[in-house]
């Protein structure tokens, strides 16, 4: 579920997570993410989420498990 954040231009946007902590998978979508109106977080800016095994068949579920 995403939540509001004020942004700096004073309007409110949602808060989405990517949920990875692989810096490899974040320097490749976080930029092409960047027009979508939205704060991003990533796993690695929530340390007590818990590390979840891949063990899914295909990345859709492997998201799913995160």
């Amino acid at each position: 579920m995403a939540r509001a954040h004020q942004a700096q231009d004073g309007t409110r946007r949602p808060t989405c997570l990517l949920a990875t902590r692989n810096p490899a998978k974040q320097r490749e979508l976080l930029p092409l993410l960047a027009d979508v109106p939205v704060r991003w977080l990533t796993l690695a800016d929530l340390p007590e989420a818990p590390e979840v095994a891949e063990t899914g068949a295909t990345f859709e579920e492997n998201a799913l498990l995160k």
